[in-house]
């Protein structure tokens, strides 16, 4: 009965071990992402859609706004994530200066 016991102790052990042990996964954010205006403060209206590609420490979005007016408007955003400076120009001709730095 104490080796059964004893077994099933050390089993326990390696498998919290290997639990702990395995590397946390990296967040990737890639897709296609929907504004949800009735949660936007302040409101929002218009359709806003984000396509993201995340490989890595390399992050672009593109922004996609659709209004009532025949004119949508797009950009494209290319970031870093080592905390290096990323220029960007919005959608309406705004140039952007941009450090991200993933957080531990």
């Amino acid at each position: 009965m104490h080796r059964s016991l004893r077994i099933c102790f050390i089993l326990f052990l390696l498998t919290v071990v290997t639990a702990v042990a395995r590397p946390q996964a990296t967040p990737d954010f890639s897709g296609l992402w929907e504004q949800d205006n009735d949660r936007c403060q302040p409101k929002r209206t218009g359709d806003v859609t984000l396509h993201i590609e995340h490989h890595g420490a390399e992050l672009v979005v593109e922004t996609s706004i659709v209004h009532a007016s025949p004119r949508s408007r797009r950009a494209v955003q290319k970031y870093t994530i080592d905390g290096e400076v990323s220029v960007s120009t919005g959608a309406d001709g705004d140039e952007f200066h941009t450090r991200v730095i993933r957080y531990p």
